[in-house]
């Protein structure tokens, strides 16, 4: 037979273990100073880009129109976008930005109305780094079987009212080709969901 303050004992330990477990899993983390640099890109905006014939299309001009906002506590930077494609189709997109801490880098996710995103669980994730006003975001993207290195510099006015972009690939990460050039421009607020 168990001795009753034993038993006791145990069952107060393991309670007050499941305790402090709960209360460390609930308690509330608020985002960091990293997370207010992606506070610089929620607004209304339109964007319009020249893409040079690529692997991934034809050359072309594009119009877009969408938001972007900040989501789940302030963590992560949704955006949403639509309009003309350099093949003149329409074309529709969300994408998702944070912060990885353990990396530190942001990465985002992105899904469009052609049915194509990114695949992390093929090491194919968007990673971006900041220095001043300049983001970089990297990423690999694949086109006719053949894996192509890809980036995007975006460089950000000081007050954050418009930025221009420049993408560019290659197929060996050395020697880089253009493949688009863009200007983004804030053109509202948008309201908080």
């Amino acid at each position: 037979m168990k001795h009753p303050l034993i038993v006791r004992l145990v069952a107060l330990a393991f309670s007050s273990i499941l305790l402090l477990s709960a209360k460390a899993q609930t308690s509330p983390r608020t985002p960091g100073p990293e997370h207010a640099k992606l506070g610089i890109f929620p607004g209304k905006w339109t964007w319009e880009e020249t893409t040079q014939q690529s692997p991934f299309g034809p050359a072309g001009t594009s119009k877009y129109k969408g938001e972007s906002r900040m989501i789940l506590g302030g963590f992560f930077l949704e955006e949403r976008g639509a309009g003309k494609s350099s093949d003149g189709t329409h074309a529709e997109w969300l994408s998702i930005t944070g912060y990885d801490s353990e990396k530190n880098r942001y990465q985002q996710s992105y899904f469009n109305s052609r049915g194509e995103f990114d695949k992390p669980w093929k090491a194919q994730p968007t990673t971006a780094t900041v220095e001043g006003n300049t983001w970089t975001f990297v990423w690999s993207q694949e086109a006719a079987g053949k894996l192509y290195q890809c980036k995007n510099v975006v460089l950000m006015s000081p007050k954050g009212r418009n930025h221009t972009y420049e993408m560019s690939y290659s197929e060996d990460g050395i020697n880089w080709k253009p493949w688009t050039v863009g200007k983004a421009t804030k053109t509202g607020k948008v309201s908080s969901k």
